[in-house]
């Protein structure tokens, strides 16, 4: 029959064991999530990297959309602005009390002042998306005037020597104050719109930082 010391023996290996198996046990889960951890961090920073590159490419996206919608105003800026000054030298052409010899008619300079006139229009109208609405407003403002001044000085006859005007004398006088109209109130006040302009687009072309 067993003696004491061997069930005492037993009791001590059992607590070895137990202690073996315990610190084994603590061990293992340790390195579980260890690496648990290590794979955690791995993927994260391989997600943080992939984000990050997404970001970068959404910026630099941003960044080309910007660019190129600056350049497609600053175009049409230049274009507008070219074919308006068009419309603006033909009128004060058409308006100048001095009309020199050589110069085409009358008749054929508000035809051309309709036409660059209309020109201009056709292209505000397709690029106005482009202006903020203050400047569309201006714009706008300048062309009513225009039109309104063309159709000032088409109201009666353009040729001072027209056969209407040598049956009924009062109509050269209504006449002379129609041109007068046009060029002492409705031209200074598209002086005005144009300068307005010409200020509010060296502002957007960052002209006059």
């Amino acid at each position: 029959m067993p003696d004491a010391e061997y069930y005492k023996e037993i009791i001590c290996n059992s607590g070895t064991i137990y202690l073996i198996i315990s610190t084994l046990t603590t061990v293992t889960i340790s390195v579980i999530v260890f690496v648990a951890r290590s794979l955690f961090k791995q993927l994260l920073d391989k997600d943080t990297e992939r984000l990050k590159i997404l970001l970068e490419a959404e910026k630099e996206k941003a960044i080309i959309k910007f660019t190129n919608l600056h350049q497609e105003r600053a175009d049409a800026i230049k274009e507008i602005y070219k074919k308006l000054s068009n419309v603006y030298l033909n009128l004060e052409s058409t308006i100048n009390i001095i009309q020199y010899e050589g110069e085409p008619s009358l008749i054929d300079k508000i035809k051309l002042l309709k036409q660059v006139h209309n020109d201009f229009l056709d292209y505000y109208y397709s690029h106005k998306i482009l202006f903020p609405e203050d400047t569309c407003t201006t714009i706008e403002k300048m062309q009513k005037k225009i039109k309104t001044l063309v159709l000032e000085i088409t109201t009666y006859p353009v040729d001072i020597n027209d056969i209407e005007f040598r049956h009924n004398r009062e109509l050269i006088l209504e006449r002379k104050q129609a041109w007068d109209t046009a060029r002492k109130e409705l031209k200074p006040e598209i002086d005005t719109l144009k300068d307005t302009l010409e200020t509010i687009f060296r502002n957007m072309l960052g002209v006059n930082d």
